[in-house]
């Protein structure tokens, strides 16, 4: 007898593939669905709220002249820049995050710990004392008023895209510090050299997900190329550890485990160095 896979498979995977069972709603997604039925967006006919989201909901932002901004990148998809972002997030509270991709692609869905509806077009929530705005549908580029008492403002960017210049030199980035974010592998070191080229290398800093520096294989040092190897000679470089539970489960409301929480204050101490 044939048994399925995903029968073996953790809870969390197997819920996530029962159609059956119900997905808690937030208050973000009701308001939408309300607002898509009296519209008529609901009707197939029209076209995709997807397709009419705008490609970048921070284009045109400008900071408030007293506020300091972190640009948070992955050198490739799924490497942990959200996890890293809401590190760096936490340790810097009171602070906000911005991620604006769409909520299919939101790796925050799961982490507020209170939602708070819509404000200008994004889906607000609160994480103790992080504000979190993720992207609606569609999102107005318009960046909500910052709370008095937020110190930092923390851009997660997602992946890294081709486009990167164009963010890279816009109003909401320049001058701000980048954090690009990379698995500590032989494909991860080579892909981070080569995003760190079109970098400016005075406001860059590393965070590998994985093992501490000290303990990489030698292949994986070896593999390290020559803004690599400068930035870790500088210091500029954060090893954050791999977490099975956040791997499988994502980010929850739960506390970041210390070790990851420890690292975005490494982050962001080696950032403070930067000025």
């Amino acid at each position: 007898m044939t048994v399925n896979p995903a029968l073996r498979w953790p809870q969390p995977v197997r819920l996530s593939h029962a159609p059956e069972t119900p997905w808690p709603v937030s208050v973000g997604t009701l308001q939408r669905a309300w607002r898509a039925i009296k519209a008529g967006d609901y009707d197939n006919r029209q076209p995709s709220l997807v397709q009419q989201r705008q490609d970048d909901p921070l284009e045109g932002w400008m900071p408030d002249a007293d506020e300091q901004v972190v640009n948070i990148v992955g050198a490739a998809g799924g490497v942990g820049a959200t996890t890293v972002a809401l590190a760096v997030a936490t340790v810097a509270a009171p602070s906000r995050l911005l991620e604006g991709r769409p909520p299919e692609r939101s790796g925050l869905q799961g982490a507020c710990t209170a939602e708070l509806g819509e404000t200008d077009g994004w889906l607000h929530g609160r994480r103790g004392e992080v504000e979190l705005f993720r992207g609606g549908i569609p999102v107005q580029p318009v960046v909500p008023t910052r709370a008095a008492d937020c110190r930092l403002t923390v851009v997660d960017r997602g992946c890294w895209l081709d486009d990167v210049g164009a963010w890279l030199h816009s109003a909401g980035s320049a001058e701000s510090p980048i954090v690009l974010v990379a698995p500590a592998t032989v494909p991860g070191l080579r892909r981070a050299e080569a995003c760190l080229i079109d970098l400016p290398a005075d406001r860059v800093v590393v965070a590998s997900v994985g093992g501490p520096v000290r303990r990489w294989p030698r292949p994986l040092a070896a593999s390290a190329g020559a803004t690599c190897s400068r930035l870790l000679d500088l210091n500029r470089w954060v090893a954050v550890p791999t977490r099975p539970d956040l791997a499988m489960n994502g980010i929850t409301p739960a506390e970041l485990p210390r070790d990851v929480a420890a690292a975005g204050r490494q982050i962001l101490t080696c950032l403070e160095g930067l000025n």
